[in-house]
């Protein structure tokens, strides 16, 4: 009897184990390179580049980025608007793989290496180290902002 007690009551804590990571599983973190650079430590960030998400779905730059290959750059995110926005780096195909895991999981909270969701009134940073000859593409993948034009492409020198 106490066999099976002890069972069940392992069981019990596996599935609520189980259970419970797949539930708090909303918040996605990754680390991975990418074909139009990988993360770096902020201590090597030769450039800081401020950008503000706003709720009229644009990134606004205080400057227009300009990229070298082995540039890295840390991006200082502002979300001055009221909902939700991402920032994300990657090649073209990144983004449209992005896009598509966001509509079917649009509520996805990312703090990956290439893309962090940046929530109303929050402040946060991504340091990165761009490769050459590859274009840039920034966006925001939340559904429907790509579309809106919440983008910025950019040729790495």
């Amino acid at each position: 009897m106490r066999k099976i007690i002890y069972q069940l009551t392992v069981s019990f804590f596996m599935v609520v184990l189980c259970c419970s990571t797949v539930m708090a599983d909303d918040k996605h973190v990754e680390n991975k390179g990418s074909p139009v650079g990988s993360s770096a430590d902020p201590s090597q960030a030769k450039k800081i580049v401020r950008v503000t998400t706003a709720d009229d779905m644009q990134f606004h730059f205080t400057e227009q980025p300009v990229l070298h290959a082995n540039d890295v750059v840390t991006f200082v995110v502002t979300n001055s608007g009221k909902v939700p926005h991402e920032f994300s780096i990657g090649d073209e195909a990144e983004q449209k793989a992005h896009q598509e895991m966001m509509r079917k999981m649009p509520n996805m909270i990312h703090e990956d290496d290439n893309t962090i969701t940046v929530n109303p009134g929050e402040t946060k940073e991504i340091t990165w180290r761009f490769k050459g000859g590859s274009e840039v593409v920034f966006a925001c993948n939340i559904p429907g902002h790509f579309e809106a034009g919440m983008l910025l492409k950019i040729r790495v020198k």
